[in-house]
């Protein structure tokens, strides 16, 4: 199980990106269902989506459907070109706050902030109304959680750098994949 490393005669090493691509889509669902529901609600829920996620990654037929990683110089060669170009991009967008952010930032900002430094669900009052903050939080909530956990919205902002970073390249290679390229 794990990261499904693997050995063939034609492929050499690869890795499984499966369980890796899995786990970065479903961690803020996961983190999401914990930090908004009761815990009585959360943890049965929790518990079926892990079951699910283990199902299609293990115990189905599809298991052997693999995207494979081949752990050789050519793709690491490329995989750090990639991760090159991507921290560029990363940082000229403004993930990370590194530079000059444009206006929307002020938006990704806020919300990636009160994420941080509130309780879940973040509740609040707009014109006398209370309600509670309803806005897409996936690409938010790991970042914001390593900010709970360590350091508040600085480290938050720096993550949401890694975060996105991770995820672009994951899919760069799951593209790669569907090209076969």
């Amino acid at each position: 199980m794990g990261l499904g490393v693997m050995e063939s005669e034609k492929q050499g090493k690869s890795i499984d990106l499966r369980p890796i691509i899995y786990l970065y889509i479903y961690l803020p669902v996961l983190v999401f269902i914990i930090g908004w529901f009761k815990w009585y609600i959360g943890i049965p829920v929790s518990a079926a989506v892990l079951y699910a996620l283990f199902y299609a990654l293990y115990g189905s037929p599809d298991k052997k459907k693999r995207i494979d990683f081949e752990l050789n110089g050519i793709n690491l060669f490329s995989s750090v070109l990639i991760l090159e170009m991507l921290f560029i991009w990363c940082l000229y967008s403004g993930q990370g706050g590194y530079v000059e952010q444009a206006g929307d930032w002020n938006k990704h900002n806020s919300v990636l902030n009160l994420l941080t430094s509130n309780s879940w669900p973040v509740r609040g009052e707009f014109e006398g109304e209370r309600g509670v903050l309803t806005y897409y939080v996936a690409g938010y909530i790991i970042p914001a959680l390593s900010g709970k956990i360590a350091g508040g919205f600085l480290t938050a902002q720096k993550m949401t750098f890694v975060w996105t970073m991770i995820g672009l390249f994951l899919i760069i290679h799951l593209i790669a994949d569907g090209l076969k390229v």
